[in-house]
Parts: C-alpha cells; sequence; structure tokens
C-alpha cells in the first residue's frame, strides 16, 4: 500500500510535505499530527542491476569510480573509499570489488 506522487509531491516544497504528513497519517495512525522539524530530499542513483560501481575507469587512467549507491551510500562509504584509498595507495584493494566493476556494463 502506498501514494503515487503527483504533481503537488513529486517536487520538494512546503506542500508536498504536507501532503506527504497526511499520507503518512492514513499509513500509520500514530503519525496523525506530526509535525516536520526539518525535511530533506535528494535524487538517488540507481544502475540497471541495482549494485553501484566502484573501482578503475575503463575509458580514463587514473579515474576511480564510486557512485550508483541506491540510497546506501551513506552505509557503505567507508568501506568504499577504504578500498578506492587502497588503489590510490597500493594499486590494488585487499577487498574483492572486481564484481562491481563498471566494466560488466561493456558489451
Amino acid at each position: 500500500r502506498g501514494f503515487a506522487l503527483g504533481p503537488l509531491t513529486a517536487r520538494p516544497g512546503q506542500a508536498a510535505v504536507l501532503e506527504i504528513l497526511r499520507n503518512a497519517g492514513e499509513l500509520y495512525p500514530f503519525l496523525k499530527g506530526a509535525q516536520a522539524i526539518r525535511t530533506w530530499s535528494g535524487t538517488e542513483g540507481y544502475l540497471p542491476d541495482h549494485e553501484p560501481v566502484i573501482g578503475p575507469s575503463s575509458t580514463q587512467p587514473g579515474l576511480l569510480h564510486g557512485f550508483g549507491f541506491a540510497g546506501a551510500g551513506f552505509q557503505l562509504g567507508p568501506a568504499v573509499g577504504e578500498a578506492l584509498a587502497e588503489i590510490v595507495c597500493t594499486g590494488a584493494s585487499r577487498h574483492p570489488i572486481e564484481a562491481f566493476s563498471i566494466r560488466r556494463f561493456q558489451a
């Protein structure tokens, strides 16, 4: 169960936040009357296989990728940062990151 995002709620703003709060109260009655102190919105990057890209670029020497975390970047960021730092410092990571290579999208 959920609510579709229409023109009013598809973009952040006070009206959208109020509508989302009303909908939240419908889904979860204990939230009826709740007030938002702060709000935040942003985009999340999803790739076709729903996995991030981590590791060296296939086209630009010296460029390392770490993106497409589909909302989990905050949780995965420290470990990914460590893996990428190891590549910068030693040329390789001790973590198995090959499955997250950008090359998986090359035909």
